[in-house]
């Protein structure tokens, strides 16, 4: 009677590819590239929101910085033209629009106010977190496939760093933080 040959383990070299095939595949998922590239866009926008809370004054770099990125968001493929920055300080109300334009004759940037700087980072959160849930659904089912295969999770699904909460800007953390636009 022959018996049926049992598998031969895996070499650690077979085991690292097997891992590197796996990780490789989960990082081409259409949802997993788009929540890494909206989670860094959104960390630049937080960024920029920081450097306007650091020097109010000078808002033409932050505005750029905003604007661009946002659009990119949008439309991560186009280039960002000057007609599609020229559109977000032009959608606001009649308002903030005057608001907009003293401002950026004072202290220059794209004639956004602060409350529209504010939102549009609001506005890229919200958008990252719809990301958020189709990339946490892949990471799921890799997460469950690498460890019925006795391959540990972390080797397949890298850590994306955690993304402040911004929908709540007067959360204990920012208590502390000097607040010169008044938005906490």
């Amino acid at each position: 009677e022959k018996k049926k040959a049992e598998p031969k383990p895996e070499t650690g070299r077979q085991t690292f590819l097997t891992e590197q095939a796996i990780r490789k595949e989960f990082g081409a998922r259409p949802e997993v590239k788009s929540y890494r590239t909206l989670s860094t866009q959104f960390r630049y926008m937080e960024a920029s929101l920081a450097r306007l809370e650091e020097n109010p004054a000078s808002k033409l770099a932050i505005d750029q910085a905003l604007i661009t990125t946002f659009n990119k968001i949008l439309d991560p493929t186009s280039v960002v033209m000057v007609s599609e920055y020229a559109r977000t300080p032009e959608g606001q109300g009649a308002l903030n629009y005057l608001r907009g334009r003293i401002a950026k004759l004072t202290t220059g940037g794209s004639g956004l106010t602060d409350a529209e700087r504010v939102e549009l980072v609001s506005m890229a959160r919200k958008l990252m977190n719809v990301a958020e849930q189709g990339y946490q659904e892949t990471a799921t089912f890799y997460r469950q496939a690498a460890i019925r295969n006795g391959i540990d999770p972390s080797v397949i699904i890298q850590a994306i760093p955690d993304v402040p909460n911004t929908d709540d800007l007067s959360s204990e953390g920012n208590q502390n933080k000097p607040d010169p636009l008044g938005i906490r």
